[in-house]
């Protein structure tokens, strides 16, 4: 609706007409789309322009996978689709050959996807409560790479359950996987027989698959084979003896026993024995305590002779101190716990410790470490508080816990880090792990810490812009070794950085460097993260031995780094060895390990780092800046001046932040934390919808007791789908259970949330019993649909798998669905809602006789307009509820969809009052729109949300009392028109009934109706009948009528009021003109009377004759003369627009023919003000017939002088 301004409509159907142009250029004709057949159905088929996809996918080329097939040929291949993977997506495949006994073997020819986000799921099964195999995630093969990369994935059962998931952000290019059913692993990499499918290997190989080679290269006759394997004599050492041994060396040691695949497990060494207490399996059955000898290199499992033990968990930490281990946090099933539990090597009895003191705060994936009775726990992640940056200490002597004031930088929290404890410096140096950004996001890390124990002091060390979490750490002579890790950060930015890294690096703890350390043997497999290291001193020397981990499978090797003994014989060689050990050239001239000498002193000096400036730049808070130490020997050269941190400072006095004990946090500390209850827990902090440092915040006053904000409830608290969306959560469907958005990582580290959601819509997908159909129920990966005995199409989606539902148990469970009416793959014939019943008369599909209950549709799907609700799966439908002001509502919602313009609300209950319509639409009322006297009001009923309107409605009333009413309307379309008149006492007059409404003028006298504010009469208007898109054009007006005599006396009045306006008006221009005139002659007077003068000298030429003068007079004056009067000065004036002329002139001679009178020239200087330029010709007539022989001047001529 608007108010009527003719010009702007033009404008505005002009504009309309020139866009509708442009687009019928632009837009091309529908004959010349690309049809189905051009861009070739990819996995479908071409019907009528259309492509009909199979079974399994989907897209508008059959590109992408979608649902669930199964396969049952024997061998075949998988992929997700044509290119890149679609995003919020779901497929599962299973394959299962008819009556197949054999394994299925599945090798990855291509795989890449979104690292920690997208996963594919192998399952030695046939659904997903089959037994785990792996989790694949990242960028694990590329296209032409080496296939003994990876292990193939066997399946045991005789069927292979597959499941793929991509989130709704990222997509990448997929995967490939080629299926055998049958056969060994690899084909025994024709390194022997496959016999029971089992690799029967060749002379000189060995392993699963005879990928091993027996003392290869025969030690390279510099060892001897013992055992399978090369033992190398003195001097060499690799797995063929082929490497001098100060080279470092990596090998997996041959183990017999097993522990299983685990990862995030915690280990404590005890003398030669390893003890390791649960870990992250696919298989929650494996052993909790378990014990390896570095002797003998076996495990061998601990059985407790407690009855109360822990329960499994990881992303914990195990300590030894006085023959007890002390195991602390982790993730208990999908809980963060703060259990300490306390294992005594003696008595072999497990025992939970009763916190007597304030309890600590509940982390996971944290470090930890015992020193001197003291337990520090580092870090870590907790589901209330976020990613913790604060250190926890356990005092065990007294029991007791506390978490200290700590200076020097302020750190970031995290989890996933590493940790060592140097005992020669009384430091611990913490590395990496994924660090808490804002609300949504968060980040891996490169920063290096130390943090001294006496002084609880931090500093900040050269970072290695290699980032990284839940790697593994150890120091081995003052070399701190960093393996494997997750690298990957971002999918937008990410440079090939790989879930499961390979990475080895060394940090030099007293150059305070990081190295580069060029090893050998380093296993192509061996890309891990979530794994343990520990330190053994083997052969003499001490090794580093890798544990477990996760690339996607669970490892459960052990695999060992031997560091190069340093045995060279030149000093640079020496000094510069980047063998995994730091080399020491000593007086002596001979070069040892610096692990070997201990704490001896040594010569050695450091090279000189390079300049750290844009290091220091980086650091934005006064702290963190003067305890940022980047020289090679750990000198913190960082320095606050003018309000940033610079490397060398220029200016005379500097801001040393580190002794201002007084107040050891400043604001940057606060504001570092995005999470209200990290946030409450310092007590120099404040949290209003951001954490200020306490001083900051003018409400509340630093010396008083200040009143502590309830934080909103964490996410975990949190128990269902609906209630976590709600509150901005991510809900994580198969382990129910609610977190924060940045938090997803730290919560699912290796892949355990199988789909994810954060907006309510979607959460009765993530439950088998919400889904309706069987087409929902089976693209979800857990379940299935069992049908109704009536076979209408009724049914209940379950979990289960092609055998049948499972219970709690996870054990099939008939009893509750027969195998007759379980569909794990299809879905059954007849699909109508139970509102019919099914006819297969055309032998082709089942089709629904007639559907009942209000329902319409192929598959009774629908309800029939007037009613509304969901009919799938035996719903009802019900009428629409609309007040009578509605045809219809929306099938789903019951929404009304209204067919009077200015009734509002689900049940059209209610009038817009805020766009002026007014009245009640209750029990046949309806709504009006106040049309205000004397405008003219447009409404155009032409959008998507008015396509429901029938009627519009409009009321009026009349203000004056002694004036008629003209009414209007002009209709764009077919309708019809009712006007009514309400009187004082509300009876309601028709005036018009169902006139056809084009254009309607009307008048309403004032001798017929009573008007006025007191009298309360209104004009009822119904336009109705019409369809959309509709305009029209209404308006009252009450304009008075005219009196003739008013009319004239008034226009002769103004009239003669002009006329004496324009009189005056034109006195007062004459008068100004010739003032003006008055003041021009008086410049140029000035002008003339100020001129220069100078001297000239003139010829006067004598009198003519008499005769001469008649000879002249009688010459045609019309003719021009040759001569003339010349000037003697032309002054031009300012601008060159006007000059002063000078002539001379002869004055009169009094009779005097020859000579002037007495006293006299006879010559005068004569003076007038000219214009100069171009000027118009003068108007010449000439005699007819004749011509002048002369050019007309574009000035007027001079008198000739006498």
């Amino acid at each position: 609706m608007s108010i009527d301004i003719m010009h702007l409509e033009r404008r505005q159907y002009f504009l309309i007409c020139v866009c509708t142009f442009i687009l019928i250029l632009i837009i091309p004709d529908s004959s010349c789309t690309t049809h189905c057949d051009e861009i070739n159905c990819r996995e479908g088929e071409c019907i009528n322009d259309s492509c009909i996809c199979d079974k399994g996918w989907k897209g508008p080329a059959c590109q992408h996978c979608t649902g669930r097939v199964r396969l049952t040929d024997k061998e075949g291949i998988i992929f997700d689709g044509y290119g890149n993977y679609s995003e919020d997506n779901k497929c599962t495949w299973l394959i299962a050959p008819e009556n197949n006994t054999q394994p299925i073997h599945l090798q990855l020819k291509q795989f890449s996807t979104e690292c920690g986000w997208d996963h594919l799921y192998i399952y030695d099964g046939d659904s997903t409560f089959s037994p785990l195999l792996v989790a694949f995630s990242g960028l694990l093969r590329q296209k032409n790479e080496d296939d003994t990369v990876l292990p193939e994935i066997t399946t045991t059962s005789g069927n292979a359950y597959i499941y793929f998931y991509s989130d709704a952000a990222y997509n990448m290019s997929g995967f490939n996987i080629t299926y055998r059913t049958g056969g060994c692993e690899k084909d025994c990499l024709q390194n022997g027989q496959c016999i029971n499918s089992k690799c029967n290997c060749s002379a000189g190989f060995t392993g699963d698959y005879c990928q091993t080679v027996i003392c290869p290269n025969n030690c390279s006759d510099k060892g001897e084979c013992v055992g399978n394997q090369c033992k190398c004599f003195s001097g060499y050492t690799g797995s063929d003896c082929s490497q001098k041994s100060y080279h470092g060396v990596w090998s997996t040691l041959d183990i017999n026993t097993t522990i299983g695949g685990r990862a995030s497990a915690a280990v404590a060494q005890v003398q030669d024995k390893l003890y390791l207490t649960g870990g992250y399996t696919f298989n929650n059955e494996l052993p909790f305590l378990t014990r390896y000898d570095f002797n003998s290199d076996s495990w061998n499992t601990v059985m407790p002779l407690s009855t109360n033990n822990p329960e499994s968990r990881y992303g914990h930490t195990l300590l030894e101190y006085q023959r007890k281990l002390y195991m602390f946090g982790g993730v208990v099933d999908k809980d963060t716990t703060k259990e300490l539990w306390v294992y005594d090597l003696s008595s072999n009895l497990w025992t939970l410790k009763n916190y007597n003191s304030t309890p600590p705060v509940a982390v996971a994936s944290h470090s930890a470490h015992v020193i001197n009775g003291v337990m520090y726990i580092l870090f870590g992640y907790s589901p209330i508080y976020g990613y913790k940056n604060r250190i926890q200490e356990y005092f065990i002597g007294n029991d007791t816990w506390i978490v200290p004031r700590t200076f020097g930088s302020v750190v970031e929290g995290g989890f996933g880090h590493s940790s060592v404890y140097d005992p020669h410096s009384k430091l611990i140096y913490v590395y990496g792990g994924y660090h808490a950004g804002d609300t949504s996001s968060d980040q891996l890390s490169d920063k290096l810490y130390s943090f001294d124990i006496s002084t609880r002091f931090w500093k900040t060390l050269p970072r290695n812009e290699r980032p990284r979490y839940l790697h593994s750490a150890v120091l081995i002579g003052g070399l701190m070794l960093v393996f494997g890790g997750n690298t990957h950060n971002d999918t937008s930015i990410s440079l090939g950085a790989k879930c499961y890294s390979l990475d080895f690096l060394a940090y030099d703890t007293e150059c305070n460097k990081w190295l580069e350390v060029d090893v050998k043997g380093l296993p192509a497999n061996g890309a891990r993260y979530g794994h343990t290291a520990t330190v053994y001193k083997r052969n003499g020397k001490n090794q580093m031995y890798i544990i477990g981990g996760f690339n996607g499978m669970m490892q459960d090797n052990v695999m060992l780094f031997s560091p190069g003994d340093c045995n060279y014989t030149d000093p640079e060689f020496c000094t510069n060895s980047t063998q995994g050990s730091v080399c020491v050239w000593t007086d002596s001239q001979t070069c040892i390990s610096k692990d070997v000498l201990g704490t001896a002193p040594t010569n050695r000096s450091c090279s000189s780092t390079p300049d750290h400036n844009e290091s220091c730049k980086d650091v934005k808070d006064c702290r963190t800046c003067t305890s940022t130490c980047l020289s090679s020997h750990g000198d913190c050269t960082c320095q606050w001046c003018d309000s940033k941190c610079t490397y060398n400072c220029t200016l005379t006095q500097t801001k040393n932040c580190t002794t201002q004990t007084s107040n050891p946090l400043d604001s940057s500390v606060c504001s570092d934390h995005k999470h209200c209850p990290t946030c409450m827990s310092y007590g120099e902090c404040d949290w209003s919808d951001k954490c200020s440092h306490i001083k900051e915040v003018n409400s509340l006053d630093y010396n008083t007791t200040r009143q502590v904000k309830k934080c909103d409830q964490p996410c975990i608290a949190h128990k269902s789908c609906e209630n976590c969306t709600a509150k901005g959560c991510m809900w994580c469907g198969n382990k129910q259970l609610c977190v924060q958005t940045n938090s997803y990582v730290a919560s699912f580290i290796y892949g355990q949330c199988m789909e994810w959601t954060t907006q309510q819509a979607k959460c009765p997908a993530t439950r088998c019993s919400d889904l309706h159909t069987c087409d929902q129920c089976q693209a979800n990966p857990k379940c299935g649909w069992c049908n109704d005995k009536t076979n209408t199409g009724l049914g209940k989606c379950m979990e289960g798998g092609l055998q049948g539902p499972v219970n709690n148990q996870s054990l099939i469970d008939l009893g509750s669905c027969d195998k007759n009416r379980w569909f794990f793959i299809g879905c059954p014939d007849c699909q109508c809602n139970g509102h019919s019943v099914c006819s297969n008369s055309t032998g082709k599909t089942e089709v629904c006789v007639e559907c009942k209950n209000m329902t319409e549709g192929d598959n009774c799907e629908h309800c029939k307009e007037g009613f509304y609700g969901n009919p799938v799966n035996g719903g009802i439908c019900k009428r629409c509820d609309c007040n009578e002001q509605a045809d219809s509502c929306d099938r789903r919602t019951g929404v009304c969809n209204c067919r009077t313009r200015g009734v509002i609300g689900d049940k059209c209950d209610k009038c817009d009052e805020s766009h002026k319509y007014f009245g009640d639409p209750k029990k046949g009322g309806t709504c009006f729109y106040h049309l205000v006297t004397d405008y003219q009001f447009t409404f155009n009923l032409s959008k998507k949300d008015d396509r429901f309107y029938t009627q519009i409605n409009f009321m009026n009333i009349p203000q004056a009392s002694d004036r008629d009413v003209d009414f209007k309307v002009n209709c764009s379309g077919e309708s019809y028109l009712n006007i009514s008149v309400r009187t004082r006492n509300n009876r309601v007059e028709k005036i018009y009934e169902a006139y056809p409404c084009t254009y309607f003028r009307t008048k309403f006298e004032h001798g017929d109706f009573s008007f006025g504010e007191k009298e309360n009469t209104t004009f009822l208007v119904y336009v109705y009948g019409f369809h959309t898109p509709f305009w029209l054009q209404i308006s009252f007006s009450q304009f008075p009528k005219i009196d003739l005599v008013h009319f004239f006396v008034t226009f002769f009045s103004c009239f003669l009021s002009l006329l004496i306006i324009a009189a005056v008006l034109y006195k007062i221009k004459h008068k100004y003109d010739l003032y003006r005139r008055r003041q021009r002659m008086m410049v140029e007077m000035e002008e003339m009377a100020s001129r220069p003068f100078a001297s000239v000298t003139v010829e006067i030429d004598r009198k003519l004759d008499l005769a001469e003068k008649k000879e002249t007079n009688s010459v045609d004056l019309r003719k021009r003369k040759k001569g003339g009067t010349k000037p003697v000065a032309i002054q031009p004036l300012s601008g060159h627009k006007a000059a002063i002329l000078s002539l001379i002139v002869l004055l009169p001679t009094g009779g005097e023919e020859d000579l002037a009178p007495s006293g006299s020239s006879g010559v005068a200087i004569a003076s007038a003000l000219i214009t100069m330029g171009h000027h118009r010709k003068q108007s010449l007539e000439h005699t007819k017939g004749e011509k002048t022989k002369y050019k007309k001047p574009f000035s007027s001529s001079h008198t000739d002088p006498i």
